[in-house]
């Protein structure tokens, strides 16, 4: 019963805060004209919510062994009602940004501990199973955020995005307060700050360097290599610590090291993929928004069904079977959509991008079950940050060049092409990485 009452409101939780994440999408042009701001400066309600997510991310593994998980996962409700009262009162652009900035800090520190969490609460033969139920939930909130806004604004104003999130997180707050249960003690250990700056700062210049690269690319330069720098420091510190921020030893382990970069590249090439195929479905084609959500909406949603079925089959025949699926499905379905693009068939170039979506699931959830497989419960949480963290600016990264190749070639059908093989190439390196594994794990 503790166990699943924990789990039912870590999920409805992560929900929100991930549903949070996507509402800005469809509303931003209400929100701008409201306002009276341009689209580009109130992008940053959805660009400075992601980017906060990236940089709080690092912080959480030594929170969550500082404080209790009750104590934490109170905190982590609280900051964000706090957030979201700001959201609800102001009209003013500025404090808009403040109140989603810090809903965002409770979303960064929430995502590593559900899946910490998570793992905690059920045993490890259940692993894949639970991973795929909470990658089900990630997938879903995001996808479903965009459609639910174009619905919320149709019916009431855009403050109704911010002011119906209020009373089911005032509830499941409630609710946690007598019922969440602790299963995990706080630790008294010496929290580094200079680790602390170095990560924000590095964080924050890579991941808004990567984001101008196409608005000012001399900006972006120097952020980026500020960002390399304060981040090499950072790495540098972590080995001459007796309490690491974050334990990078870990990548001493080959598995772990090299499912973790699958998982980057399998990250990257999903969003990816989600960025660059409404920009050809919208430009090209002239659909609205709304119709392009739904052209993606069955990948969407099938992504999330296989999510759990992929992370069941994990359970049962581990990673070899259920990644060559995954890799198989990626691969055919990218071959497809370099040669099938919208213009030339939209029924064919729906079931490529389906299948696509379906070869992610398969591979994904599985990727992050492997990973933290050769991990001991002490290194769980560092090794859960590490993956979420380096995904994070990976997806980053590939967003920002594979929307900046499909929108800035003369002729848009040329730079979704391009994009997409792109993405193949990241793919093709995921297999040969995962042979790698593969044969490590047999002992060849």
């Amino acid at each position: 019963m503790r166990t699943k009452t924990a789990t039912v409101l870590l999920l409805c939780t992560v929900f929100i805060m991930l549903l949070n994440q996507t509402l800005m999408t469809t509303a931003m042009p209400v929100i701008a004209s409201s306002l009276n701001i341009s689209v580009g400066l109130g992008q940053w309600l959805t660009t400075g919510y992601v980017l906060i997510l990236g940089v709080i991310s690092p912080m959480t593994a030594q929170l969550i062994t500082k404080f209790s998980s009750r104590h934490l996962f109170l905190s982590i409700l609280a900051i964000f009602l706090v957030g979201t009262i700001i959201t609800m009162l102001n009209s003013n652009f500025w404090f808009l940004l403040l109140g989603r900035l810090i809903q965002a800090c409770a979303g960064g520190i929430l995502i590593s501990f559900v899946q910490v969490s998570l793992l905690i609460l059920h045993r490890p033969e259940k692993r894949g199973t639970v991973l795929g139920i909470q990658a089900l939930v990630i997938t879903c909130a995001p996808a479903l955020g965009p459609t639910l806004a174009g619905i919320v604004i149709k019916l009431e104003n855009w403050q109704a995005l911010f002011s119906f999130q209020f009373p089911i997180m005032f509830i499941i707050l409630i609710i946690s307060w007598f019922w969440f249960p602790n299963y995990t003690d706080s630790h008294k250990i010496h929290i580094d700050w200079l680790s602390v700056f170095c990560s924000l700062l590095g964080i924050s210049a890579l991941l808004i360097g990567i984001n101008l690269l196409k608005s000012n690319l001399a900006v972006s330069l120097i952020l980026i290599i500020i960002g390399l720098l304060f981040s090499w420091w950072f790495v540098r510190r972590q080995t001459t610590l007796a309490e690491p921020t974050l334990r990078l030893t870990l990548f001493k382990k080959c598995g772990f090291r090299r499912m973790t970069l699958i998982i980057m590249l399998c990250y990257a090439a999903m969003l990816g993929g989600q960025a660059i195929v409404p920009l050809l479905l919208e430009n090209w084609l002239n659909l609205s928004g709304f119709t392009a959500g739904l052209f993606m909406l069955p990948g969407a949603l099938l992504n999330a069904i296989f999510s759990p079925i992929a992370g069941s089959l994990y359970d049962k025949h581990g990673i070899k079977t259920v990644g060559s699926i995954g890799l198989f499905l990626s691969l055919i379905a990218e071959v497809g959509l370099v040669w099938t693009h919208a213009p030339i068939s939209m029924m064919l170039f729906l079931i490529a991008y389906t299948c696509f979506m379906v070869g992610v699931a398969f591979l994904f959830t599985p990727a992050i079950s492997a990973s933290l497989a050769g991990l001991t419960p002490e290194e769980l949480n560092h090794g859960t940050v590490l993956t979420n963290t380096l995904r994070q600016i990976a997806a980053s990264f590939s967003m920002t060049i594979l929307v900046m190749i499909t929108s800035g070639t003369p002729k848009t059908t040329m730079g979704f092409q391009i994009s997409i093989v792109i993405i193949l190439i990241l793919t093709i390196l995921g297999l040969c990485i995962f042979v790698k594994q593969v044969k490590a794990d047999k002992g060849v």
